[in-house]
């Protein structure tokens, strides 16, 4: 079973923290269900064709820690956040497509962190129809994703997003349209995938307000 609810730590500065520091840090709460860390690495700089940073706020890493069956309790998340110098984001989490990682193992390719704000006429019940349910098997059927988790920000810190999406592509997606949008050697299939995929973002997303970052990502626990 997946977990439900989802802290992420976002880090602006370049003050990602190491993993044996994370580990003692989170060790010491037994409802914590898995921890996962990303960073900028040389591996991960070879996809910067995907990344956008119009809020000049590009994250140099993540933090994301997962509770078994209750939301991150506000202290917990302020300690953390205060203990990492990092911005705090407690969400609830759905898995579509759950990453191919165990306790100790680094994804071999890269993790697309997306981190947006909705169009600014969007309800919350309207979002989670776009996004949830709509745009969900948009995206699993128009990109190579190996891994897929959606995380609905219910209490954000700043910088204020709506929702931060955690997409896992193998190494030669960093470089290859193709490869990204699951078209190898298909024009016309890669012509379709990108705009089924862009007119289905187009209808939740406010581009101006969306940081695309790839990290390589290491589960912890």
């Amino acid at each position: 079973m997946t977990p439900n609810f989802r802290l992420q730590l976002l880090f602006f500065r370049d003050n990602v923290p190491d993993e044996q520091e994370v580990l003692d840090t989170v060790s010491q709460w037994s409802e914590v269900e898995s921890v996962y860390l990303a960073r900028r690495t040389a591996a991960s700089e070879r996809a910067n064709q995907w990344t956008r940073d119009p809020l000049n706020m590009l994250p140099f890493g993540r933090m994301a820690v997962d509770f078994r069956d209750h939301m991150p309790h506000q202290d917990q998340t302020r300690w953390l956040s205060q203990a990492f110098d990092a911005s705090a984001y407690i969400c609830r989490s759905r898995w579509p497509l759950p990453p191919p990682l165990n306790p100790g193992e680094t994804f071999a390719g890269t993790l697309q962190l997306c981190c947006f704000r909705r169009l600014a006429d969007l309800s919350d019940a309207d979002l989670k129809t776009r996004w949830l349910d709509q745009h969900t098997p948009v995206a699993l059927e128009t990109q190579s994703t190996q891994g897929y988790v959606q995380n609905l920000v219910w209490l954000a810190d700043f910088p204020h997003f709506d929702g931060i999406v955690e997409e896992y592509f193998l190494p030669e997606s960093a470089t290859s349209v193709e490869h990204f949008f699951d078209a190898v050697g298909d024009v016309d299939k890669l012509k379709a995938n990108v705009a089924r995929m862009t007119g289905s973002t187009a209808r939740f997303l406010d581009l101006d307000g969306t940081e695309v970052i790839h990290l390589t990502d290491t589960r912890l626990i």
